[in-house]
């Protein structure tokens, strides 16, 4: 089976690439004796000139601190992850903008007296009475506890591009595919919870958060 390679450009992690394609862009000038390349194996990256196809890598190399770390079982590095992450927290984040949005509106229609009439003609005073009770404090109410589930949603999306709080994220993914956390909104809830516990569970994903 042949090699599987990394090489940097910058601060930049490029790969993954076969041992003959490496030796190829040595070839053609695109990497030189100075490129740091990985392959599975190694501890640290190293100077192509020390590690790469046909060289004896050395003993002790400082492995670049800005660069992605790459995962030496899977060979999945930080940035593939990121790029995994990047979509559904992406719509995470537009999830709980949406419920925010919808959140304040409500707490403003209360505060203001401007709350949606609800139908009436149930026949019962008494279950009208409730209900009308449930359109103003019980709304209110309501309308906080899902403002401040939207400010987790949007902190958790923005942790999850991160790489960050791993169970923090799955369970803002859950808590929105339920209805009534955020209302209307989980049209699009429901399928981007779905898609991005789906990447989360993925191993090579999950190891890679802090």
């Amino acid at each position: 089976m042949d090699t599987i390679w990394y090489y940097a450009v910058g601060q930049e992690q490029k790969g993954p690439v076969s041992e003959a394609e490496l030796i190829g862009l040595y070839q053609a000038g695109t990497i030189n004796d100075d490129t740091l390349v990985w392959r599975d194996g190694m501890a640290n990256w190293a100077p192509y000139r020390q590690a790469g196809p046909g060289r004896s890598q050395a003993a002790t190399v400082p492995e670049p601190l800005s660069l992605p770390a790459v995962s030496a079982e899977s060979g999945f590095s930080e940035a593939q992850a990121k790029q995994a992450v990047q979509g559904p927290s992406i719509g995470l984040l537009v999830t709980g903008i949406l419920v925010a949005l919808d959140s304040l509106l409500a707490i403003l229609f209360n505060i203001f007296g401007v709350a949606i009439q609800l139908p009436s003609g149930f026949g019962d005073p008494e279950i009208e009475r409730m209900l009308k009770m449930m359109d103003s404090g019980m709304g209110l109410v309501v309308s906080v506890v899902k403002l401040g589930l939207a400010g987790l949603t949007i902190y958790a999306a923005l942790e999850m591009g991160k790489l960050r709080n791993h169970a923090l994220v799955t369970a803002m993914l859950v808590i929105n595919m339920i209805p009534c956390c955020n209302g209307c909104c989980c049209l699009i809830g429901l399928p981007i919870g779905i898609w991005g516990l789906t990447v989360l569970a993925k191993p090579e994903i999950k190891k890679l958060f802090h």
